[in-house]
C-alpha cells in the first residue's frame, strides 16, 4: 500500500469511528479486571469497577486495585440525566500499601458556590470551577458518553490536587483485542501531553459493551508501568 494510500485509509478509519451514533445511557454494571504493575519488579493484583444507581437522576461509581503490595480506592458521587453531562457531588481517593506512602484526599462539589473543597491529608481549602467539572474518576464515564456520541477529540475540566486541569484525549484507531473476556473490537484513545512530557497513557473502550473499558496501559517518566485488562462484566 502506497504512502498516500495508507493516510488516505486513516482519514477514513477516523471519519467512520466520528460518525454519530446513539447516544448511551449509563446502566449498572460490575467489571472486574486483571492488573498488572512494574516499579522495578513485576506485580500483579486484581481490581474492578462498579456503577451503581441510588435514585432516578443519582449514581456511585466505585474502582478499586487490589494487590500484593498497593492497594487504590476511588469513588464518586454524581448526578446525570440523558443528554446531559454528568455533574459530581463527592469524590473520594485513598491509597496505601508497601511500596507506596498512604494518601487520602477528598473533593466536595458545591455547586450553589460554583467551587470545590478539596481536602488531602486533613488540610482543607476552596476553589472555584466553572460549569462542567468534573473529578479524576467521573471523567472516565463520561468519555464512554462521548465516544458513544462520535466525538474524537475530547477535552476536560478536572479538579485535581488543588487545581482546575485540563485532560485532553483523541481517537487514534481500532483494534480487535483477544481479551480474557473474549475477542472485542475496541476504539483506541491516547491521552495528549504537551511534548515535552515522558508519561503516557492509552487506553481501549470496546463499543459492543457499551464503550466499557477494557484495556488501560500507563507509563510515567521514571519507566514505572500500570496496565489493567478486563476480566469480566455484569450488567
Amino acid at each position: 500500500m502506497t504512502h498516500h494510500l495508507k493516510k488516505l485509509s486513516f482519514i477514513v478509519l477516523i471519519w467512520c469511528i466520528g460518525l454519530p451514533s446513539l447516544a448511551l445511557e449509563l446502566t449498572p454494571e460490575r467489571c472486574e479486571y486483571y492488573a498488572r504493575y512494574r516499579t522495578g519488579l513485576p506485580i500483579a493484583g486484581k481490581g474492578y469497577s462498579q456503577l451503581t444507581r441510588l435514585d432516578d437522576h443519582h449514581w456511585k461509581y466505585e474502582f478499586k486495585i487490589d494487590g500484593f503490595f498497593v492497594d487504590i480506592e476511588e469513588s464518586v458521587t454524581f448526578t446525570w440525566q440523558p443528554g446531559q453531562i454528568i455533574k459530581p457531588d463527592k469524590y473520594h481517593f485513598r491509597q496505601s500499601g508497601w511500596l507506596i506512602s498512604f494518601r487520602e484526599a477528598t473533593v466536595d462539589f458545591q455547586w450553589n458556590h460554583q467551587r470545590v473543597r478539596n481536602d488531602v491529608e486533613d488540610r482543607p481549602w476552596l476553589m472555584k470551577i466553572p460549569d462542567g467539572t468534573l473529578d479524576k474518576l467521573s471523567y472516565q464515564l463520561q468519555l464512554r458518553l462521548d465516544l458513544a456520541a462520535g466525538k474524537t477529540d475530547i477535552n476536560y475540566r478536572i479538579a485535581d490536587g488543588g487545581l482546575l486541569k485540563l485532560y485532553q484525549f483523541k481517537v487514534v484507531g481500532q483494534e480487535q483485542l483477544d481479551t480474557r473476556y473474549g475477542k472485542l473490537e475496541t476504539v483506541i484513545v491516547e491521552r495528549l501531553r504537551p511534548p515535552q512530557s515522558k508519561r503516557k497513557t492509552t487506553l481501549w473502550y470496546a463499543s459492543q459493551l457499551d464503550f466499557t473499558l477494557v484495556k488501560l496501559e500507563h507509563e510515567e517518566a521514571d519507566g514505572e508501568e500500570y496496565q489493567i485488562e478486563l476480566k469480566s462484566v455484569k450488567k
